[in-house]
């Protein structure tokens, strides 16, 4: 992987630039596409994400607001901060107080320019003392590079590594609570180690490893 370096502070990540003319499919493409009656799809960020399952919305609605929804976010933009000024770099670009963040705890926040202007919102998930993991819809790689400059930390484009399942809806962590992933207390803030029975998906290869163009709309320095 190409590497560019500022001060202490690395960058890693693919080069690669979007040439595919048609969107792709996420790791769990192969359980959603025989779900999808309404055949309804939307290319979100070089994938192919259903739009609503049946011809209507409403069923789904209903299901995250009164009960609990799984959605499929593998389109997301993903980066690993390691180092051991990983946090501080964290608490230097978002809004809350990044220190106060526990080992195993996941956030929401947005983060913002030097005039208040929201530039995206995501979550920091703290993997360890000194390593996290951020979610973003747009691509962030250089704001946090550039935010980064004088700290010990490593920044990793992760996006096309790893898919992503979003559980929500009220009843999202009576859920967790009865799979044994997580306890009712620990569900509302914690990520557990879930069980994941991977045997029932297929082994999910990026396009690049197949071949393929990156799916990603723009480069990854964005």
């Amino acid at each position: 992987m190409p590497r560019s370096s500022t001060g202490p502070c690395a960058t890693s990540g693919p080069d690669r630039r979007y040439t595919a003319s048609v969107p792709v499919g996420s790791a769990f493409h192969a359980r959603t596409l025989p779900l999808a009656g309404s055949l309804s799809f939307r290319d979100w960020a070089g994938f192919y994400a259903v739009s609503a399952y049946e011809a209507h919305h409403e069923h789904e609605y209903n299901a995250i607001r009164n009960g609990c929804a799984l959605i499929d976010i593998s389109p997301l933009f993903k980066y690993h901060l390691t180092g051991p000024d990983a946090i501080r770099l964290v608490d230097r670009v978002i809004t809350r107080d990044a220190t106060k963040i526990e080992v195993g705890q996941v956030v929401y926040t947005p983060w913002c320019d030097d005039e208040g202007k929201t530039i995206d919102d995501g979550t920091v998930t703290r993997l360890g003392p000194d390593r996290l993991r951020w979610t973003a819809a747009d691509p962030n790689l250089r704001w946090l590079t550039q935010h980064a400059e004088g700290l010990d930390v490593r920044i990793e484009d992760v996006s096309e590594q790893i898919a992503a399942l979003a559980l929500q809806g009220p009843t999202s962590a009576r859920l967790l609570a009865a799979d044994g992933s997580v306890t009712d207390d620990e569900a509302p803030r914690r990520v557990g180690e879930a069980r994941c029975h991977t045997r029932r998906f297929p082994r999910w290869k990026s396009p690049a490893s197949r071949g393929r163009s990156s799916p990603r709309a723009s480069a990854r320095g964005s």
